[in-house]
């Protein structure tokens, strides 16, 4: 035997005996995926009104709340929501994500998502959760746990103002003023202020839905 085949045979047993004594390694497997949303809310963008479904509001902009979980250990969720026009699949791309603080296991947080829609119309918005490996939860139609058809506002923008009430009359009738007047269609409410002073906005002293106030004293 020559010289070269003695050393070849000890490098190669050298590494046989290595990979005898080397521990085997570990495939971990992958971490569980992030629960489901709960506890869906749109609200208006300063955070202080809840909308219902099918509200309307006169900004652009507002903000989606939902609570967040996760099994593993520690984990930093991110709140991913797709907010499309009505009449518009969903296509499972989310439109808007804010990332949440980190979590303990299961232990749920709270997080808000400012977004903006980008014209008047009516939407839907569904959302889902991940988590800092990537891991995705389901996507969860809003609302929950209640539902409505796709086909169904959640929230509808309209950042036209409506137009002034017309054909406006006002007749004193003893201790009181009755005020008449016509509203276009956009109109749902219409609010009666009362001034001393011309040019002058007064003080707000009713709200209505019809077209005539009465106001006394």
């Amino acid at each position: 035997m020559t010289k070269i085949n003695k050393i070849f045979q000890l490098v190669l047993a050298l590494l046989v005996g290595m990979a005898t004594f080397m521990p085997s390694q570990q495939v971990l497997a992958n971490p569980a995926a992030p629960a489901e949303p709960s506890a869906l809310i749109q609200l208006t963008n300063d955070g202080k009104t809840q909308l219902q479904v099918g509200d309307t509001i006169v900004q652009h902009e507002l903000i989606f709340r939902s609570t967040l979980s996760d099994p593993a250990p520690a984990a930093t969720l991110t709140l991913e929501v797709e907010v499309r026009e009505l009449g518009v699949a969903f296509t499972g791309i989310p439109t808007h994500q804010a990332i949440g603080q980190p979590t303990v296991a299961n232990s749920p947080i709270s997080v808000n998502l400012s977004a903006s829609v980008p014209a008047d119309g009516s939407y839907h918005w569904q959302a889902r959760s991940r988590d800092g490996s990537g891991g995705l939860s389901a996507w969860r139609s809003f609302p929950f746990p209640s539902s409505n058809a796709e086909a169904t506002a959640d929230f509808s923008v309209d950042t036209t103002p409506p137009k002034a009430p017309g054909s406006v009359t006002a007749k004193a009738d003893f201790a009181r003023a009755i005020v008449n007047w016509s509203n276009s269609a956009d109109v749902n409410r219409v609010e009666v202020y009362r001034s001393n002073t011309a040019g002058s906005l007064g003080e707000l002293i009713g709200t209505v839905t019809g077209t005539s106030f009465t106001a006394t004293g």
